[in-house]
Parts: C-alpha cells; structure tokens; sequence
C-alpha cells in the first residue's frame, strides 16, 4: 500500500530596504565618512504548527531588524562579511532556518563616475533544507 505524501510548508520572513549609515569600505576615507545603505533580507523554515498564533514558533522580524542593525555597526571592510555575519547570526538564534538571502546595497559607492549603486548578496542553503 503506498502511503499519502506529507505536505510540506514553508514560512518566509523578509525585510526590504531596510536604511543604515554605517563605516564599511576598504578605503579608508569610507570607513571615516561613512556611507547609506539599504539591507534587505529573506529566511525560510519550516514552521511547527503554521495555524499557531504564538510567536514561539516563529521568527520575528523586528529580531532579525536587531541583528541586522548590530552588525551594519559593526565596520567591515567587506559588504560580504556584514552579509555573512547577519546569516551566521540568525542561522545559530533559529536552527530551523533552510535557507537565507541577504542583500546589502551601498547608496552611493566612492567609484568615479558611477551614477548607480553597489550591492551584494550572501545565500545560505541549510544541509538539513528541503530541495524544492
């Protein structure tokens, strides 16, 4: 007899540009004047019971917003350390996570003549996380 498949769910939690003034660069003359940036970040898990209306079972947002703000004030040279540092942060607070995406964008990036702006992005993929 083959049995019924168990439905799997997913939860995603996200903040989008979230505005910082923050100290990371390689030159110098970035990490003394400083410099806007926008955070925005995504988490996905596995939730226990996704009807419960406790914030047990969640991750809250306005956490994630206060590690996010911990770390933009944290100097890096690299944005992709910042990025690194709010995963592996979260990753350890909720092992549940199964995957993660945050990406850092730099306002206005000390590059002559560029009239955009730089970002990067760290995904995490948990070992233990569900191919889709």
């Amino acid at each position: 007899m083959i049995s019924p498949s168990r439905p799997t769910h997913r939860m995603r939690v996200a903040l989008r540009e979230c505005r910082f003034f923050a100290r990371h660069g390689v030159m110098e003359h970035e990490r003394r004047a400083g410099n806007e940036f926008e955070v925005s970040l995504e988490v996905c898990y596995t939730p226990g019971d996704p009807l419960s209306d406790s914030l047990e079972g969640t991750i809250s947002y306005a956490d994630l917003y206060e590690i996010t703000a911990t770390e933009m004030q944290t100097p890096a040279q690299l944005l992709e350390t910042v990025a690194a540092r709010i995963t592996a942060r979260a990753t350890q607070r909720w092992p549940q996570i199964t995957s993660m995406s945050v990406t850092i964008v730099k306002i206005t990036p000390p590059i002559a003549g560029i009239t955009g702006r730089a970002e990067v992005t760290y995904e995490f993929i948990a070992s233990h996380a569900p191919i889709a």
